[in-house]
């Protein structure tokens, strides 16, 4: 199989778990060499635009991902007693760039999980529950760039839950999501059919990636669903956020979504899962300031978020075998791949 066709099309919003992993199945194979597409139109062209601005003796700046980076077979997430994962399926919602704290849901009992670990490298302390909260199988539980806050979308779908704690190593409790209280009013001001979905947190904290989409395929063709929230300092509340314009960032006349899943330090890579293509991928800019105008395929490589320096890439995938060591057979499985 090849990630160089979009043959594994998938209708994320309307699936189970299961579905996923049918996906993750069915989908090409990770190893394979990525493709990349030039984003034709207005967004490739402002992208030239910036790039031509530069100085001629400047050099432009050196994205912390490489377009055209391969990645190793992944090795699953270690825990304390070996891997992390279970035997059922465990969606990743967040890993801090840091990579001191994970988040994930696990889809068969709708609850929300996370462990943290002294250093990169280090197994996982043991998996703790999220007390209290009940999320959808299909929905983020976002870390906040310090593992302090975890934040997913409240019940109907027009709200910011957050649980917070005082230190990593704590429990998480219900905490105020007064700092999200712009973006819910936006999600309150928005047609009715309109949900919010999809957190990701930048790794300085100043930056908030969401979805706020049509849960109707004919309230969708061609909408901005993705929106980005920025601030100046990480103890300012979150403002509005403003619609990425990119069109290969949009949502489809079908209805399916591009969904953020994670951001690199620097802020030049958006990662999000296609829902037309049934696949992860990526989308590069040559500066914070310009449009995201190019793009590459990632595969199967569910939920993908980076750390810091984008060595490796942590996601969810269809285990291979029991004998591999990577969760059980038909399970997904939180997993890690370094780029070669």
């Amino acid at each position: 199989m090849t990630t160089s066709n979009r043959r594994c099309s998938f209708a994320f919003a309307t699936t189970s778990a299961a579905a996923l992993v049918a996906l993750a199945a069915a989908c090409s194979d990770p190893a394979a060499p990525p493709k990349s597409t030039l984003l034709a139109g207005d967004a490739g062209d402002a992208a030239l635009a910036v790039d031509a601005a530069i100085e001629p003796d400047a050099a432009p700046p050196k994205p912390l991902c490489d377009r055209d980076a391969s990645w190793d077979p992944p090795t699953p997430v270690q825990g304390p007693a070996g891997t992390l994962s279970g035997d059922d399926d465990e969606l990743i919602g967040s890993m801090t760039s840091d990579e001191l704290s994970v988040s994930w849901t696990v889809a068969k009992n709708a609850e929300a999980y996370y462990a943290d670990r002294a250093k990169p490298g280090d197994p996982f302390g043991a998996p703790q529950k999220v007390a209290g909260l009940a999320v959808s199988p299909l929905d983020r539980v976002a870390l906040s760039h310090d593992g302090r806050q975890l934040a997913t979308i409240g019940a109907g779908g027009r709200s910011i839950v957050v649980f917070a704690r005082a230190a990593r190593g704590d429990a998480f409790a219900l905490g105020d999501a007064k700092d999200f209280t712009a973006i819910t009013a936006q999600a309150s001001a928005a047609p009715a059919s309109a949900l919010l979905s999809d957190l990701v947190f930048s790794g300085d904290g100043l930056a908030l990636y969401y979805s706020l989409y049509a849960a109707q395929a004919a309230d969708g063709g061609g909408a901005s669903t993705l929106f980005v929230s920025t601030r100046t300092a990480t103890t300012d509340p979150w403002p509005t956020g403003k619609p990425r314009s990119e069109a290969e960032l949009s949502q489809g006349g079908d209805g399916l979504r591009k969904r953020p899943t994670g951001i690199s330090a620097d802020g030049l890579t958006l990662f999000f899962l296609d829902e037309g293509a049934g696949m992860e991928r990526a989308a590069h800019r040559v500066t914070a300031a310009a449009p995201f105008s190019s793009f590459v395929d990632l595969g199967p490589r569910l939920f993908a978020t980076p750390s810091a320096d984008c060595s490796r890439l942590y996601y969810s995938q269809l285990g291979p075998a029991p004998d591999a060591g990577i969760g059980s057979f038909g399970s997904i499985d939180l997993l890690v791949a370094n780029k070669k």
